[in-house]
C-alpha cells in the first residue's frame, strides 16, 4: 500500500507547476504536455548530444525521447523528476543508438577485410599460384586414381559410391585412396608454391 497520496486526493492547489502539468498530460493533455517538453528539451538534447554516435544525431534523440516519454507517461510516478526521467531515455536511445553503430561499423570492417582478402590482385594471383600447383602435383598421379581423388575429397563421394562409379571394390577405393593421399602430400610439400 503506497503511503503517496492519488492525484484525487491532491488538489492542484497543493502540486507544483510542473506537477500539474504532469498529471494533465498523464490524462492525454497535449497542452499540458508542451511546457513540460520546452522547460527540459535543452538538458535532454545536451544529454543525446553527449551520448550519441554522432553530434547531428542529438536532436533526433532528443525528439524520439519526448516521443517515448509521452507514448509511456503511465510508467512516469506524479511527484518525481520528470527532467531526469526524460533524460535518462535520452541516455539509453543514445547508448542503443551507438551500439548498434559500432556493430554496423564493425560489420562493415570485417566485410571490408573479407573482401581484401579475397578479391584483392596479391590474393587472386596466390590462388591461382596454388590451384595451379594442386593441379601440377595432380597430375603425377595416375589417371584413375585422379579420378578417385576428385570424387572422394571434392565430389564427396563415399568410397561404395566411388567403387561404384570405377567398378572398383569399397575395399580398393578406401586403401587406393590413402595411398594416393599419402603420394600427393609428399609431392606438395616438395613444390615451392604449397
Amino acid at each position: 500500500m503506497s503511503l503517496r497520496p492519488t492525484p484525487s486526493e491532491l488538489g492542484d492547489s497543493q502540486l507544483s507547476t510542473e506537477d500539474c502539468e504532469v498529471l494533465h498530460a498523464k490524462a492525454g493533455s497535449t497542452e499540458a504536455f508542451t511546457p513540460l517538453m520546452r522547460r527540459h528539451y535543452d538538458d535532454v538534447l545536451g544529454v543525446a548530444t553527449r551520448h550519441a554516435p554522432t553530434a547531428h544525431l542529438g536532436e533526433d534523440i532528443a525528439s524520439e525521447a519526448f516521443t517515448f516519454a509521452w507514448q509511456n507517461f503511465e510508467r512516469f510516478t506524479l511527484g518525481g523528476d520528470f527532467g531526469a526521467w526524460v533524460r535518462t531515455i535520452a541516455w539509453q536511445l543514445a547508448r542503443a543508438r551507438r551500439n548498434r553503430e559500432e556493430s554496423r561499423r564493425c560489420q562493415i570492417e570485417r566485410y571490408a577485410e573479407h573482401c581484401q582478402l579475397v578479391h584483392s590482385p596479391e590474393a587472386l594471383d596466390r590462388t591461382r599460384q596454388r590451384t595451379a600447383a594442386v593441379l601440377d602435383v595432380l597430375a603425377t598421379v595416375h589417371p584413375e586414381r585422379q579420378k578417385l581423388v576428385l570424387l572422394c575429397d571434392y565430389d564427396g563421394l563415399t568410397y561404395e559410391e566411388a567403387a561404384a562409379d570405377l567398378g572398383r571394390s569399397a575395399a580398393w577405393v578406401r586403401t587406393t585412396l590413402h595411398r594416393t593421399r599419402r603420394e600427393i602430400r609428399a609431392a606438395s610439400s616438395q613444390h615451392p608454391a604449397l
